[in-house]
């Protein structure tokens, strides 16, 4: 990747300034802390598809999404690619490999055009170092994500399939919510993604689908997906 084309123009003092820091983990960062961070922060912009980071590759620096959505893939044993986790703006993304300090277990795909802040890890730490309860507010919060993505990967294992559609298609919703004014999910995911989100193949993840358009529950138009019944959705994956 050619990083100096596609740096983004964000402001370079998007630390201190970005409203979105709001709803982040830095929300109670001092100013000075902010500015600390800022340092050496840089951002790049990304299309649809593009890598963000790779599994395998060693993790430098703490990213940040600050625009646009992505999915976290993981390459198993068996050679099969999954998808393990979706994220939206203000999440931070490969920051468990990067605390941990190896290499990461996990890559980060852009699902649409998209805008990360790097960080170098020397700012991370010198802001850990210095502040006890943002590394312990860290540490929480990835570890209870890590946690839910575990959660709900064992219970494909225990789900027929169509508990398994169900359950990713609330887990999208929960995500990225639906777009304003609508029921239409607020993301445009290939068939290939749902099926890999819900540990199924594409033929049983398009068959599913189908089915829960004959049923009403839901209503396709390429990859927009509306969701009608929330609670028969709710119901079909509590019940497996």
């Amino acid at each position: 990747m050619n990083v100096a084309a596609k740096l983004s123009k964000i402001p370079s003092n998007a630390c201190m300034n970005c409203i979105k820091k709001e709803h982040s983990l830095f929300s109670n960062l001092s100013y000075e802390e902010l500015q600390e961070l800022n340092k050496n922060r840089f951002s790049v912009d990304y299309s649809t598809g593009e890598y963000i980071y790779k599994q395998g590759v060693r993790p430098e620096h703490l990213i940040c999404l600050h625009s646009g959505k992505v999915k976290i893939t993981k390459l198993t044993s068996t050679g099969k690619m999954q998808i393990v986790g979706l994220n939206k703006t203000v999440d931070f993304i490969g920051v468990c490999d990067l605390i941990n300090n190896t290499l990461y277990t996990s890559s980060g795909i852009a699902l649409e055009s998209t805008s990360v802040c790097y960080i170098p890890k020397s700012e991370l730490d010198h802001v850990i170092e210095r502040n006890p309860d943002f590394a312990k507010r860290m540490i929480g919060l990835f570890a209870e994500k890590v946690h839910q993505t575990n959660e709900r990967l064992t219970s494909h294992t225990q789900k027929h399939l169509r508990g398994r559609l169900a359950d990713t298609l609330l887990y999208i919703y929960e995500t990225f919510g639906f777009q304003p004014n609508s029921n239409i999910l607020d993301v445009l995911l290939k068939r290939s993604d749902i099926a890999e989100l819900s540990s199924m193949d594409v033929s049983n993840a398009s068959r599913s689908l189908s089915e829960f358009v004959e049923e009403g529950i839901i209503a396709l138009q390429g990859r927009r997906i509306e969701l009608f019944d929330m609670v028969r959705l709710t119901a079909i994956s509590i019940g497996g």
